[in-house]
């Protein structure tokens, strides 16, 4: 927030919250697991994080312009495609 960075959020599931500089968009989703699991894309690095296995996080990160470009077309794609809450 310091920095006024926004993000938007594509949530799978239920929750969730408002959160300033956040635009947040819903998936329906029938498993609960499914809501625990992350992808971040910023820059040129996508981090994926996991908290289902007892609420401990695993990450990894990857760090390639091209993976980055992809996930975040397809996060647009989908974006576009979601409805306003």
């Amino acid at each position: 927030m310091q920095k006024n960075i926004s993000v938007n959020v594509i949530a799978i599931g239920p929750g969730g919250e408002d959160a300033p500089l956040a635009q947040r968009k819903w998936i329906d989703a029938a498993s609960a697991d499914a809501a625990a699991n992350y992808i971040a894309i910023y820059c040129t690095r996508c981090a994926m994080i996991s908290r289902v296995k007892e609420d401990y996080p695993t990450a990894v990160i990857i760090e390639s312009a091209a993976v980055s470009r992809a996930l975040g077309i397809s996060f647009d794609t989908l974006w576009n495609l979601l409805p306003a809450p």
